[in-house]
């Protein structure tokens, strides 16, 4: 008897955006650096956010033609707009991981990707809604993050002196 759950279409479609972006995200953040070499992080990121939203705004006035397109029909219309769900699942994982990038933080561990995803997603809400799509408690997921900050970074901001960095 196989005690491993199946998992749920959420996960499986985080996964399958955090696959997507994956491949992508490191690349375009790499490209990023090699076009713009003496450009800020918060250029950068502003390039990042640009590209976002007029790809965003490009996929909704796609989708949105389609469904206004007479004789279409309304099946058609709701398998585009299923589509544009998992478009813009797989859109906002190459968002949130082409940023990590652009900031020098390369991302390699599933679990890791998926709670950066599922915290932008959601929000303040992200602690719950992890611990459920994830399968895992996700007690203490914050705690591991946190970890993960060199303690110089974590202390400059605060003027923090006399830590081992």
């Amino acid at each position: 008897m196989n005690d491993e759950k199946k998992p749920s279409p959420a996960s499986e479609l985080i996964d399958t955006a955090i696959s997507f972006a994956s491949r992508l995200s490191k690349a375009r953040g790499d490209q990023l650096h090699r076009k713009n070499p003496d450009a800020s992080v918060e250029k950068l990121v502003t390039i990042l956010d640009r590209d976002f939203v007029n790809l965003m705004t490009g996929q909704g006035v796609a989708t949105g033609i389609t469904a206004a397109v007479p004789g279409v029909g309304t099946a058609v219309a709701l398998a585009v707009s299923g589509g544009e769900a998992v478009a813009t699942m797989n859109w906002t994982a190459l968002y949130v991981l082409a940023l990590a990038e652009v900031h020098g933080v390369t991302i390699t561990d599933i679990e890791r990707k998926r709670t950066l995803l599922l915290s932008v997603l959601l929000g303040g809400s992200a602690q719950g809604a992890t611990a459920k799509v994830a399968g895992r408690t996700g007690k203490f997921w914050s705690t591991k993050i946190v970890q993960k900050v060199p303690t110089g970074k974590a202390t400059e901001p605060l003027g923090l002196t006399g830590f081992p960095t």
